[in-house]
């Protein structure tokens, strides 16, 4: 009799395998935190929508009439958001590790914390493109957050699917996360990922302290 993991392997015809990036109960796992990884980026781009509605309905304006400047209230959004994201995969990884302690399975609180901190760069990169948008054009600044994490969503499930191109595949921020803890941390990419997403909300930043500010 098969067991459940090869009952499921060969009705999804593999596509559970691609998803999670191993085989069996660990890619299970690796598809639990890609959905924590998508929730990580929903946060983010939900953090740039509210940025927006700030300068929106005219807050920022009454913020701004203080002695009070806009790049470090940018900086101080973007770095409260970077830390309530952190936050998260932690939290993700720390519960997962106290689910999997109770069952008694074998995964070590490192390999959880890791696969934790795993999901943050994904988030911190759609933050960072939202933060260039909100300071070029501001107005689609949340489109575009949701739009690219929904985006790299819809490209994980195709592409596992019908074994897209790597071309296809590299435009999605979620594709450059790996599927921790069925697979290890890709620490280096991690580290590109923040660097791209720090270099654009600091030119998003230059371009909000030059513009007017927009209203809804």
């Amino acid at each position: 009799m098969k067991g459940t993991e090869g009952v499921w392997a060969s009705q999804s015809g593999g596509v559970i395998a691609k998803l999670g990036g191993a085989a069996g109960g660990a890619a299970y796992l690796g598809i639990a935190f890609l959905l924590v990884t998508l929730i990580d980026a929903l946060a983010a781009a939900g953090q740039v929508g509210a940025t927006r509605d700030e300068e929106a309905e005219g807050y920022l304006d009454n913020l701004l009439a203080r002695p009070a400047s806009r790049l470090p209230w940018l900086a101080g959004r973007f770095a409260v958001s970077v830390a309530a994201l952190t936050a998260a995969g932690l939290a993700a990884g720390l519960f997962t590790w106290a689910g999997a302690a109770a069952t008694s399975a074998s995964l070590s609180f490192a390999t959880m914390l890791a696969a934790g901190v795993n999901v943050v760069p994904a988030g911190i990169l759609a933050l960072g493109i939202g933060t260039l948008m909100h300071g070029l054009a501001p107005r689609y600044a949340a489109i575009v957050a949701y739009g690219i994490v929904a985006w790299s969503f819809l490209v994980e499930i195709v592409g596992a699917g019908v074994g897209a191109s790597h071309w296809l595949l590299d435009l999605s921020i979620l594709h450059h996360i790996t599927r921790a803890p069925a697979i290890a941390p890709r620490w280096d990419m991690a580290a590109i990922l923040i660097a791209i997403a720090i270099a654009a909300a600091i030119a998003g930043a230059v371009a909000f302290s030059r513009r007017d500010l927009q209203g809804a």
